[in-house]
């Protein structure tokens, strides 16, 4: 089945109207000469807004119609689907769709990656959790555990030029900017239709950062019950223990009821999923976890 709707995951090759010559000579320096034409990388995140990385913005939302039709990047462009995703969709419609956005979800609110080239553990540290665009794009389908033919060992360090060689690999993808532009040019002869639609996926945009900043939240709040859980036990773990080393002290046998010290296991599956739908979510909980094992190791 063909699938033509603006499709999550579709990938946008760009070029801003200024300031892309900075960029592409870059790119042509750190790729040994080879010349880019693409300075920008999006993803579509649903069928109303992608999702890309800027400097000014770092890694949000930004409706479709207003990206094509009246950002920076709207003269040049060209989408590209993964025809895995195609297939993926095929059999599993919801989903698959489902799958990607929520994939693209997970980088929101990440700050703007500038470092992306350069080494050490020390930059490392200092870029986790920050994204170029094409290395968002990258990341992305990385998650999803999809093949995109880009020939670079590090996806971290992924340029523009990177998938613009990619793409050529039909087998691998297949190019969709016909349909693009024929939706655009559809609206674009008709300025408060276009604006109508606009102001629509800035609404929707909105709501889906809205829900990710509740479930971070969230996510939040159950790691503040999962640490009383856990001192909760532990006090009754020492209880336990004191009351054991008195009774053996004074020759009387007692039975002890035993706290169940699997009060956090439902808990934690909860936390392990929920985690997934941001970076933040998973930054939080990994620091809980960090410090729940160094306090059982105490």
């Amino acid at each position: 089945m063909n699938y033509t709707l603006p499709l999550e995951g579709d990938l946008i090759l760009s070029r801003a109207k200024s300031g892309a010559k900075a960029n592409l000579t870059g790119q042509k320096l750190l790729r040994k000469g080879r010349q880019s034409s693409a300075s920008h990388v999006a993803l579509v995140a649903s069928p109303a807004y992608l999702i890309h990385a800027t400097p000014a913005d770092g890694v949000h939302f930004i409706g479709i119609h207003e990206f094509l039709c009246k950002s920076e990047y709207s003269e040049h462009w060209q989408v590209f689907r993964l025809n895995e995703l195609t297939n993926r969709v095929a059999n599993d419609h919801w989903g698959t769709r489902t799958a990607v956005g929520k994939a693209c979800d997970y980088f929101l609110l990440q700050k703007y990656n500038y470092l992306i080239h350069v080494g050490g553990n020390k930059i490392q540290r200092l870029t986790k959790n920050r994204s170029f665009c094409s290395q968002l794009a990258a990341s992305t389908y990385q998650r999803l555990e999809v093949a995109t033919g880009l020939q670079i060992e590090d996806i971290e360090k992924t340029l523009p030029i990177d998938f613009e060689d990619a793409v050529r690999d039909t087998t691998i993808w297949t190019n969709v900017t016909d349909f693009y532009r024929s939706t655009m040019e559809s609206v674009l002869s008709d300025e408060q239709l276009l604006e109508v639609l606009i102001e629509n996926e800035r609404l929707n945009a909105s709501i889906a950062k809205k829900q990710i900043l509740l479930e971070c939240h969230l996510v939040s709040k159950l790691l503040e019950v999962a640490a009383f859980v856990r001192r909760t036990e532990n006090r009754f773990g020492r209880l336990e223990a004191l009351v054991k080393q008195h009774a053996n002290f004074v020759g009387i046998p007692v039975s002890v009821p035993t706290f169940g010290r699997n009060s956090l296991s439902a808990l934690d599956a909860a936390l392990t999923i929920v985690r997934e739908q941001n970076w933040v979510a998973g930054e939080q909980y990994d620091v809980f976890k960090k410090i729940q094992d160094i306090g059982n190791d105490g």
